[in-house]
């Protein structure tokens, strides 16, 4: 399965997604072998890094981003999903508009949209980060669980 994490601009959000998904799947290999994914932004300035608050709540929970790059989302990556998940329901909306032969493989990655905490400080980072780690588990689990039956 591939997935796609989708965020505004590929420096928060969707790279702390990607992080904190690879750490859970690192955990359990065997259950998520089959599984590869990929952060990119709606409006991503390509190459640019990681945001310094979102690298911070990465690593006071353990976690690294490696050295992530800011994408643009391309209809390449849409064509290449099986699943293309976003951080709020504004971007599902919007993808669906853009692409609405794979509109039923977009979706929010929460059922409440994750804030997007750029510029803010570190509580923001930290909010973001639980609500990301929260819904990451549970769409991981959900996965697992689409993939034994």
């Amino acid at each position: 399965m591939n997935l796609v994490f989708v965020c505004t601009g590929n420096t928060c959000r969707s790279p702390m997604a990607a992080a904190v998904a690879m750490d859970k799947m690192a955990r359990d290999p065997d259950r998520y072998r089959d599984l590869a994914l990929v952060s990119c932004g709606l409006f991503a300035q390509p190459g640019a890094p990681i945001s310094a608050g979102a690298a911070d709540a990465l690593d006071r929970h353990g976690l690294k981003a490696g050295d992530h790059r800011a994408m643009q989302l391309t209809p390449d990556h849409v064509a290449a999903a099986d699943l293309i998940v976003t951080m709020t329901s504004a971007q599902a909306a919007q993808l669906k508009a853009a692409f609405p032969d794979a509109g039923a493989k977009i979706r929010p990655l929460a059922a409440r949209d994750i804030r997007d905490p750029f510029g803010g400080d570190a509580d923001d980072y930290e909010e973001a980060y639980q609500d990301i780690d929260q819904a990451v588990a549970a769409l991981l689990e959900e996965i697992a669980k689409e993939d034994a039956s």
